[in-house]
């Protein structure tokens, strides 16, 4: 009886404990999301600020599902991708060039499934006639 009344307590504050952690996580990866305005990151790394706020729907949507273990390990990754972003930032900032196009470290390949390239030329429709044929027959079979 005793066994049973100090496990209780004891699993309580594991499962509780695993709520807490991701919540701090969270609210870590939220704090470094404000980072991303004073340097103006998603007009100098719109990619990466994009990604990093992209992550943190994801964190949260985990979070939410009481998957704490994923919203942690996303949590990180918006916080990398912040990094990333602010870096980016100050460095097009200091340069004055606005990125147009998603970084050098980005695959094509990656992002889509499949290389970007110019889309095909449609093939000019085949000429229709509505004149019924020569003959003098209905088009659909009658008289």
């Amino acid at each position: 009886m005793t066994r049973s009344r100090l496990l209780v307590p004891l699993l309580a504050s594991l499962v509780g404990g695993c709520a807490i952690r991701g919540t701090v996580h969270l609210s870590k990866a939220e704090q470094a999301i404000l980072r991303l305005e004073p340097v103006e990151a998603e007009t100098w790394a719109p990619y990466s600020a994009t990604m990093a706020r992209q992550y943190m729907l994801k964190a949260r949507s985990e979070w939410a599902q009481a998957d704490y273990g994923e919203c942690e390990m996303l949590s990180a990754q918006v916080q990398e991708w912040v990094d990333r972003a602010v870096e980016e930032a100050v460095a097009n900032k200091a340069t004055g060039q606005l990125p147009d196009t998603p970084p050098d470290w980005v695959d094509p390949v990656e992002l889509n499934g499949a290389p970007l390239a110019a889309p095909a030329a449609a093939a000019p429709a085949a000429e229709t006639t509505t004149a019924p044929p020569a003959d003098g027959a209905a088009p659909w079979g009658g008289q």
